[in-house]
């Protein structure tokens, strides 16, 4: 992996808050409840995406798999 790619990220995580660095401590990973719904939320979007991706790949209508998901979402 490139340095400057894993630096470039680290300095990324920072300004986003996800990571602490305290002056010659240890950097410490902070997961507020703000920053733990942004996770969440990401990734179920990413997930349903992939969902949509494949669904579309196998034909499958929007009204098929909108009844489909309703009539199975009990199970």
């Amino acid at each position: 992996m490139n340095p400057n790619t894993v630096q470039k990220a680290y300095k990324l995580m920072e300004e986003e808050g996800f990571v602490v660095t305290d002056g010659n401590k240890p950097s410490t990973l902070r997961v507020t409840p703000d920053i733990r719904s942004a996770i969440e939320t990401q990734l179920t979007r990413d997930l349903v995406l992939e969902f949509i991706r494949q669904a579309k790949q196998n034909n499958l209508t929007y009204q098929k798999t909108i009844r489909l998901l309703s009539e199975l979402w009990e199970d």
